[in-house]
């Protein structure tokens, strides 16, 4: 029985990074403890994004639900897709899905929702879901959901890209030009502000960002903890998100 099925390649990387997470926030003694997981990267699946600003580009569905069903097949009892802007498609696949899906975008506003971060909350990923307003799709009552400026959501798309197209070496380099764009965001309000890597690709970007005066929350991270205790873990090496609010918050 394998606990965890990953639905990934989008990107490699960032479901890669997803693995990591779990298996290093994993409190175990021996190889025995960790979780079983399964993962299908599926790096054919068409860009999201591409397909969301334009429809006549190929649409990922069909092969986002081919994914599912192969999941299916191994019987996951839950299941985690690492890439924020494929939860335009999550009603879709948790119909096809026979295992509950956590929903990583209602996961994060959950999440902030409960702590004692800004509620003033600023939206960090692709022009995909920029446009597409999918963290506003799910319930953000007492939030306060904001979008860089135009300029700024093409910067950080283009940093994602780069991203995906030169993997690690780029790390450094994209982070810094994140902070950049996040200093420039706060430096144009006096009020405190959440930001959230709403993109998995940035989520790479978290150990780099310079700086500690941002509240910066990572939405694959916060899942990766909530699939960790929803199969009945405990976890370890964290110190920055609250183990009682992803609790109050399982499926």
């Amino acid at each position: 029985m394998y606990e965890i099925g990953i639905l990934g390649g989008m990107g490699p990387l960032a479901t890669s990074m997803l693995l990591e997470m779990i298996i290093s926030r994993t409190y175990a003694l021996c190889d025995q403890d960790h979780l079983n997981i399964i993962v299908a990267n599926k790096s054919q699946i068409p860009d999201r994004t591409k397909f969301l600003l334009d429809p006549t580009e190929t649409n990922p569905l069909p092969k986002l639900i081919e994914g599912i069903k192969e999941l299916n097949k191994l019987n996951p009892r839950i299941v985690l897709i690492p890439c924020n802007t494929s939860h335009y498609f999550i009603k879709e696949l948790q119909n096809i899905s026979a295992a509950p899906i956590i929903n990583m975008v209602q996961n994060t506003t959950a999440y902030i929702k409960q702590s004692d971060l800004p509620k003033s909350v600023v939206i960090l990923g692709t022009l995909g879901t920029v446009k597409t307003r999918i963290y506003e799709i799910f319930d953000t009552c007492g939030l306060n959901i904001e979008y860089p400026q135009e300029e700024e959501c093409q910067k950080i798309n283009d940093i994602i890209y780069l991203i995906k197209y030169s993997g690690e070496k780029v790390l450094y380099q994209c982070a810094k030009k994140l902070t950049q764009i996040i200093n420039g965001i706060s430096s144009r309000s006096t009020e405190q502000k959440t930001f959230i890597l709403g993109c998995t690709e940035l989520s790479a970007l978290n150990q780099y960002i310079l700086g500690n005066r941002y509240k910066i929350v990572d939405a694959m991270e916060l899942l990766a903890l909530s699939a960790i205790l929803q199969s009945g873990k405990k976890v370890q090496n964290h110190k920055k998100y609250s183990i009682d609010i992803i609790s109050k918050n399982l499926i």
